[in-house]
């Protein structure tokens, strides 16, 4: 990940409890006036006010977690703006909802670009970022995904010039959490999925067997349900994995959960009447389970997660000011993961402007590579061969 490391870690969740262990709609929002702004993102320098796309997902079952990523991305806009900007010149952003639709991500990356955003920032599903990301590049903008965490997004291979990650991606994730899961159950013989049918789930998916047996844990596949990525009604696939457990413990087994957010939380409600959970020696994931966490409250068994930052890991001045900011704006909500994502890709676009010294989008992605920020977790530096934050 260049040359930071934001705490990928593996945490086992029960209830409230969280052990950390280290592993190898659209709306302008903005802290400043709008006087003198003219709206556009397509300025060459410095001061006034720079407007930037945000996309993300502000509808469907996995709104909250848009809002997670809008609100984050808003902590870093206000504290940005209060200390003068970047460099002399203000924040502003324009938040699209991307409905979690390759379609509708595209046709809002082209709208926004052609109204003179010529930065776009956000995007949860790596879906909409692999549809996204070359249209951007076509458009001559520049592409700062927080979220989304397919491997072929970033690389020397990548699959646009001009996108930048922040989040770690899935080699990294699946890396982690096999190291931790071989070593506490290396007795595990099988695993089962059950995850979202997309790129990402799939990848996932893969590379936690891949990793796994690098960890000399070797996992024959068996069941696999995979469900569409804007669906919640999973009783089907949930009753159909039950009946092919009749007993009631496998203890060399291991459930993959290709999910995230308000996928993961559905998945487990209706999987405990049936005791399906409870039949696997683990659960393992890596997609930001900590709301769900808050939200079963320890009604589930614990589920072990891979990601990039838990709010409650670091104690550390500037993560208790972010975290202090974000349950200001969020009436008490804590931060997510994909809050911290979308604060980080602000303060990206915030420290290439000020290190061009200019808002021409040319000279904002020239400063990119190599950029490094600070944040709630340490900082982040962008790999100038891989661009990965």
């Amino acid at each position: 990940r260049g040359k930071e490391t934001p705490m990928t870690a593996v945490r086992r969740r029960a209830g409230g409890r969280r052990v950390l262990l280290a592993a190898a709609s659209a709306a302008v929002l903005a802290a400043a006036a709008c006087g003198g702004d003219d709206g556009s993102g397509g300025g060459g320098g410095s001061g006034g006010t720079y407007t930037f796309a945000f996309l993300t997902p502000l509808s469907g079952p996995l709104a909250q977690t848009g809002v997670d990523m809008r609100n984050g991305a808003q902590v870093a806009l206000d504290e940005i703006n209060a200390a003068g900007g970047a460099g002399s010149t203000k924040l502003a952003m324009q938040v699209y909802d991307d409905k979690l639709d390759p379609t509708t991500g595209t046709q809002l990356a082209r709208k926004a670009i052609s109204s003179g955003q010529k930065v776009v920032v956000g995007v949860l599903s790596s879906a909409v970022c692999l549809a996204v990301a070359p249209v951007v590049d076509q458009l001559k903008g520049v592409f700062i995904g927080t979220t989304c965490s397919a491997d072929a997004l970033v690389g020397t291979d990548r699959k646009a010039e001009n996108f930048y990650g922040v989040t770690a991606h899935n080699t990294q994730m699946s890396a982690a959490i096999a190291q931790i899961i071989a070593k506490e159950y290396p007795a595990l013989k099988t695993v089962d999925a059950f995850g979202y049918d997309y790129v990402v789930g799939h990848e996932l998916y893969d590379l936690f067997v891949k990793e796994m047996g690098a960890n000399n844990v070797q996992l024959q596949k068996e069941q696999q349900q995979w469900v569409p990525l804007t669906s919640v009604d999973y009783r089907a696939q949930v009753a159909a994995m039950a009946r092919a457990l009749p007993q009631p413990k496998y203890p060399d087994r291991v459930l993959w959960l290709s999910t995230y957010g308000a996928g993961t939380t559905s998945f487990l409600k209706q999987a405990a009447p049936l005791g399906l959970t409870t039949k696997y020696a683990a659960i393992a994931t890596s997609g930001g389970y900590a709301p769900g966490a808050w939200e079963l409250g320890g009604t589930t068994p614990p589920v072990w997660d891979a990601y990039d930052y838990e709010y409650g890991a670091s104690n550390s001045p500037e993560n208790t000011k972010f975290v202090q900011a974000y349950e200001k704006l969020a009436n008490g909500r804590p931060p997510t993961a994909w809050s911290w994502e979308g604060y980080m890709g602000v303060k990206m676009l915030a420290g290439a402007i000020e290190k061009a010294g200019s808002t021409d989008v040319d000279k904002i992605n020239g400063a990119l590579p190599e950029l490094t920020v600070s944040g709630p977790t340490g900082d982040l530096t962008v790999n100038p061969d891989t661009h990965e934050g």
